[in-house]
């Protein structure tokens, strides 16, 4: 139930940093850093829950929404 604040105007992840992106079922949060030894340019996705694996994927199959810039949580 967090609340997040995205800018939807950066949507390049370099810097690395947390971003929106759409799965293809809906939006979610991911830790993301561009790979630039790969060509066509891909992106490792990184959860901080170690219940979902690390994975890499070519930039153009994705799709960010923007980078995180502010949250907030219940307490």
């Amino acid at each position: 139930n967090d609340v997040l604040l995205v800018d939807t105007a950066k949507s390049m992840p370099s810097p690395p940093g947390i971003f929106m992106l759409y799965d293809g079922f809906g939006l979610i949060a991911k830790r993301m850093e561009c790979l630039t030894d790969h060509h066509p340019m891909s992106v490792r996705v990184i959860s901080d829950n170690t219940k979902y694996s690390t994975y890499e994927s070519s930039l153009d199959d994705m799709r960010i929404v923007g980078r995180v810039i502010w949250f907030s949580r219940e307490i």
